[in-house]
């Protein structure tokens, strides 16, 4: 064996990297690396020297790599990445996420077509987002441009990001993201016509055609596809030079605009609402409890799950922490998402259910897994999930200790509560602290309460 090279039993591939015949991606020592067959070392040396690859990582688009002094068997070139700190999937990222990730995407796709590279395929799950910013980590992707051809991937793209976010757009978000995690097919424009209000957009047709002199016709048209009244289609692989094509991919997403809709909890902070982040008087007893304890723990990661607008998620984020905050509410998500990203904060923002958290499939692994972090915040979410959506205790710990590496923090809020006496009945009789301490004992080995608020609401930590 060479000096340089690494013994295949110390390596762990990568359990989603399997598709690429020329690489595979695998983990060493705690770091993540890329072995590069011999037919592409030659080509992937060449990228990586200073030029286009080294711009587009410098710019925050490709994922920082950078050619390792290892080999390993039948790998000659062994490619090293940076470690993206949580991994998101497509169907977890709200709208704005899955629009700046599009055009991420294609900003990449224009640079590369500018120096004779191309990217092969354009499937989602080759961009990961680090806290608000959308990076693509698909290396092996890149591939020379062959002639005579525009971007083959185009009708994967519009069925992955354009299509999707045109169903957003139009308020069939739920629909979009399950149609979007059939990982071979995504969202047809069949399916995204079929959806949409077609019988508005067929008199649009007819009255442009019939009722507008020929001379105008164009502009109208491009007004009325601009505000989302007409759609267009995939552009054909011949029409334009590539930039010219490539560009006019990159405009049909920049057209799709995104609304931030009425939801049920949309309303729970209004704008400028949210105290300091530093400790003031306007912070209330919740407020200190949980700063005292993020700022005693000091837990590298921290995972707020019913995070709403996100204020102890970006309060966690202001000590240093990397944060994945996730709710159900997509506008809550998406005023979330537009917040740290305007700061750079290290906040991942996703949607996710608690109750049914993503699941491990052939292209993805499970929410569980990829989401874990040593301090798990679950605030004002214990009572919803019981008396709203039935759950008991049993339940909703496991799941919660499932996320957690080290700490839970807990808010208990009982039947004396001013909200939670209104949904009080003598079935949930159960619903008591004393039963909530016995359920938490299976999985955590110390339980302190702490005091919330309003009274007589408490937060309870719980250390593994």
């Amino acid at each position: 064996m060479m000096l340089n090279e690494i013994p295949s039993k110390e390596i762990e591939f990568h359990p989603l990297s399997f598709a690429d015949g020329n690489g595979r991606v695998f983990w060493w020592k705690g770091e993540l690396y890329r072995g590069i067959g011999p037919e592409r070392q030659d080509l992937y040396k060449k990228l990586l020297e200073p030029g286009i690859v080294q711009n587009l990582i410098t710019k925050g688009l490709l994922v920082k790599t950078e050619v390792s002094p290892f080999s390993t068997n039948g790998y000659p070139l062994v490619l090293k990445h940076q470690v993206v700190p949580f991994v998101s999937y497509v169907h977890e990222w709200p709208s704005l996420m899955l629009k700046d990730a599009a055009l991420a995407l294609m900003d990449i796709e224009i640079e590369l077509a500018r120096e004779g590279f191309t990217l092969q395929d354009a499937h989602p799950w080759n961009m990961l987002f680090d806290g608000s910013k959308p990076i693509f980590v698909d290396f092996g992707s890149i591939i020379p441009v062959r002639p005579n051809t525009q971007w083959p991937a185009a009708n994967e793209f519009y069925r992955f990001f354009v299509y999707p976010l045109r169903l957003m757009r139009d308020g069939h978000s739920r629909v979009a993201r399950l149609l979007v995690q059939d990982y071979e097919q995504g969202v047809s424009q069949f399916e995204c016509d079929a959806l949409a209000h077609n019988s508005f957009r067929r008199l649009a047709k007819e009255v442009v055609r019939e009722c507008v002199p020929a001379g105008i016709r164009p502009g109208l048209k491009s007004l009325l596809k601009s505000v989302g009244y007409l759609r267009s289609s995939s552009p054909s692989q011949g029409s334009g030079t590539r930039d010219q094509y490539l560009k006019k991919i990159r405009r049909d997403v920049e057209n799709i605009n995104i609304d931030f809709q009425k939801s049920n909890w949309s309303h729970y902070y209004e704008e400028g609402s949210f105290p300091s982040f530093s400790p003031s008087s306007e912070w209330t007893a919740k407020h200190q409890t949980v700063y005292n304890i993020l700022s005693t723990i000091r837990p590298n990661s921290v995972l707020d799950i019913g995070s709403n607008r996100g204020w102890y998620s970006r309060l966690a984020a202001s000590l240093g922490m990397n944060v994945v905050a996730c709710d159900t509410d997509e506008t809550a998500i998406n005023r979330l998402y537009c917040d740290v990203r305007s700061e750079n904060a290290p906040i991942l923002p996703l949607l996710m259910d608690i109750r049914e958290p993503s699941p491990a499939n052939q292209i993805a692994t499970s929410a569980v897994d990829r989401l874990q972090c040593d301090l798990v915040l679950a605030l004002a979410l214990l009572h919803h999930l019981v008396f709203k959506h039935f759950l008991r205790f049993d339940k909703i710990v496991a799941k919660l200790a499932s996320f957690t590496k080290r700490t839970l923090v807990l808010e208990f809020i009982p039947k004396e509560d001013q909200f939670v006496s209104k949904w009080w009945s003598p079935k949930y009789d159960w619903y008591t602290l004393e039963n909530l301490m016995t359920e938490l004992r299976q999985y955590f080995r110390n339980v302190s309460v702490y005091p919330s608020d309003p009274k007589p609401r408490i937060v309870l930590v719980c250390e593994k």
